[in-house]
């Protein structure tokens, strides 16, 4: 499995850095990450294979679409096909009202300007 050190995103309207993990959304992985936030007045999103989701379930939510994900890849013949996969963790910090797809497309931008 690619590891990919995590990072930090800016954005506007955001007083901090939105720190976002690139983590593996099956059960069975060995990123123990995908569990809530550290402060409970933080929100935490993850965003996989164009979904960004998240509330109090997100993490049952990304195991479950990973499985459908991988399900649907096996039965398509292409069994490899989601074995390297991994989600993006974005933990909005408290305070910080913006919405998930804002930080996603922050990302985007850096990862195209090579930053």
């Amino acid at each position: 499995m690619p590891q990919l050190p995590p990072r930090d995103v800016l954005i506007g309207a955001c007083w901090t850095p939105i720190p976002v993990e690139f983590v593996e959304p099956s059960p069975h992985g060995t990123d123990t990450s995908v569990a809530g936030p550290t402060n409970a007045e933080d929100r935490v999103f993850y965003a996989f294979h164009g979904w960004v989701f998240g509330g109090r379930f997100a993490g049952l939510e990304l195991i479950i679409r990973h499985l459908i994900w991988r399900g649907v890849s096996i039965l398509s013949l292409d069994g490899v096909g989601g074995r390297d996969t991994l989600a993006v963790k974005l933990t909005m910090p408290a305070g910080c009202a913006a919405d998930p797809e804002v930080a996603m497309t922050a990302l985007r931008r850096e990862a195209r300007e090579g930053r």
